[in-house]
């Protein structure tokens, strides 16, 4: 095997050849897109706990842009990541002819 085509592998497949990238490619987007479902909305409890604390101490009530931002972020990972746009892959669909056509970003 050529260094590139090695490089190749581990860059864009994690060491994987293009078939088994392929078998493993639906499972581990479905895993991580549940992840961040879940991560965002403990994200979004942090930063609704801390907009709460920032009105009742008045220490915190500097950062309660910061805290407002934050819960606005998270709030717009979780829709992007639960909402009915999730489940058509756009990311995916936009990459994969690019790594398919071997046109790389490196």
């Amino acid at each position: 095997m050529q260094l590139s085509e090695q490089l190749k592998r581990e860059l864009f497949y994690g060491g994987l050849s293009r078939e088994e990238y392929d078998q493993v490619k639906k499972p581990v987007s479905e895993h991580n897109r549940k992840a961040l479902v879940t991560w965002s909305l403990v994200a979004a409890a942090f930063w609704i706990y801390c907009l709460l604390m920032s009105f009742k101490a008045e220490a915190y009530a500097q950062c309660r842009p910061a805290y407002t931002a934050g819960l606005i972020i998270s709030a717009v990972t979780f829709v992007c990541a639960a909402g009915p746009a999730a489940q058509t892959n756009v990311t995916a669909q936009l990459i994969s002819p690019a790594v398919s056509a071997g046109r790389h970003w490196a």
